[in-house]
C-alpha cells in the first residue's frame, strides 16, 4: 500500500488548519506551525495506521484529540510561548492551553472525516459497523 498520498493529504490539511488556528487567529510564525503539522501529520498517521483497523473510529479520534493537545502545547511551551502554557500568549492575552484546546477541537472534527476516508481507500469497514 502507498502511503505516500494519504500523509499528502493529513498534512495539507492539519497544515491549513493550523494556519487559519494559529497563524491567522493566534498570530504565530509560519516555521513553527510547519513543525506542528510535521509533528502532528507523522505521529497521527502513525497512530491512524496502529489504532485505527483494531479501536475503530470514534476512539482513534478521541485519542488524535488528546495527542494533538499535548504535541500543541508542548511544542507551543517552547516555540511560541515563554512558560508552561499557564499564563497569557503575547498580546492575545489567550492561555496556551486554550489556544490547544481550540486546535485538537478543530482536529478531532476533521479528522473524524478523515479516519472515514481512510477506511474506504483501505477497502475496509470500520470496526464498530455491523
Amino acid at each position: 500500500m502507498n502511503h505516500t498520498y494519504q500523509i499528502l493529504i493529513k498534512f495539507l490539511y492539519i497544515t491549513f488548519l493550523l494556519y487559519i488556528i494559529l497563524g491567522v487567529i493566534y498570530d504565530v510564525d509560519y516555521s513553527s506551525i510547519l513543525f506542528v503539522s510535521i509533528t502532528l501529520t507523522l505521529i497521527g498517521y502513525a497512530g491512524d495506521l496502529l489504532l485505527l483497523p483494531r479501536i475503530g473510529n470514534l476512539f482513534t479520534t478521541l485519542s488524535d484529540t488528546f495527542l494533538s493537545y499535548i504535541i500543541v502545547w508542548f511544542i507551543g511551551t517552547y516555540f511560541f510561548d515563554i512558560d508552561i502554557g499557564l499564563q497569557n500568549y503575547k498580546a492575545n492575552h489567550v492561555p496556551l492551553f486554550q489556544i490547544s484546546l481550540v486546535v485538537s477541537l478543530a482536529y478531532s472534527i476533521v479528522e473524524w472525516f478523515y479516519h472515514r476516508w481512510f477506511f474506504k481507500t483501505l477497502g475496509k469497514k470500520e470496526v464498530l459497523d455491523k
